[in-house]
């Protein structure tokens, strides 16, 4: 291993470890919305998820505000 590949694995992994929460949410909530526990256990894998990296923050609410109007739809 070079010290390029060890500085972008020590920098990289919060990013990736804040996407995976982000992308397991998602998951959660395209598979099970209608259910109350799984709003909440969605609520605790974005926190977690904000607390490795906070663009996670950003990509949130343009998924909430399509799965409102695709609720809104049906």
């Amino acid at each position: 291993m070079n010290a390029f590949s060890l500085v972008n694995i020590y920098y990289c992994w919060f990013k990736l470890t804040g996407a995976a929460f982000f992308l397991a949410a998602l998951s959660v909530l395209l598979f099970h919305n209608r259910r109350p526990w799984a709003w909440m256990f969605a609520g605790f894998l974005l926190s977690l998820g904000i607390n490795f990296h906070a663009s996670v923050a950003l990509g949130f609410p343009i998924f909430f505000l399509w799965l409102v109007l695709r609720g809104l739809k049906e």
